[in-house]
C-alpha cells in the first residue's frame, strides 16, 4: 500500500536506489530505434551493435522528459545541469516503471 502520496512509478524508482547516493544500475533501456532488416550481414549487425549507434531508450525518455519540463517552467534563472539532472532522473524513474509493468 502506497502511504507516502508518491506516483506509483516514483515510489518504484524509490524502493530500488540504494542506501547510499550512488545510483543503481539500470541499465540504458537499450536502443530507441533500432534498425533491423536492412542487412543480414553478421559482422555488420555485430559492430553496429558492440558501437553503440544510436540513441537509448533512456536518452530518449531524457529528451523528453526535459523539453516538458522547459515547455512547462522555462530557462530563465535555471541552472541547465540542473535541468538535465532532472530530466535522466525522471527518466530512470521510467525504466523502472517500464519494468515494473512489462509482462
Amino acid at each position: 500500500m502506497n502511504t507516502s502520496g508518491a506516483q506509483p512509478w516514483q515510489q518504484a524508482a524509490q524502493e530500488k536506489k540504494p542506501a547510499t547516493n550512488t545510483p543503481a544500475p539500470i541499465g540504458d533501456g537499450g536502443p530507441a530505434f533500432p534498425q533491423h532488416g536492412w542487412t543480414s550481414d553478421p559482422a555488420t549487425l555485430a559492430r553496429m551493435q558492440a558501437s553503440g549507434i544510436g540513441l537509448s531508450i533512456r536518452d530518449y525518455f531524457a529528451a523528453k522528459a526535459m523539453a516538458a519540463e522547459i515547455t512547462d517552467q522555462g530557462l530563465e534563472g535555471r541552472e541547465t545541469d540542473h535541468i538535465a539532472g532532472m530530466a535522466y532522473e525522471m527518466a530512470d524513474a521510467m525504466l523502472v516503471a517500464r519494468k515494473a509493468v512489462a509482462p
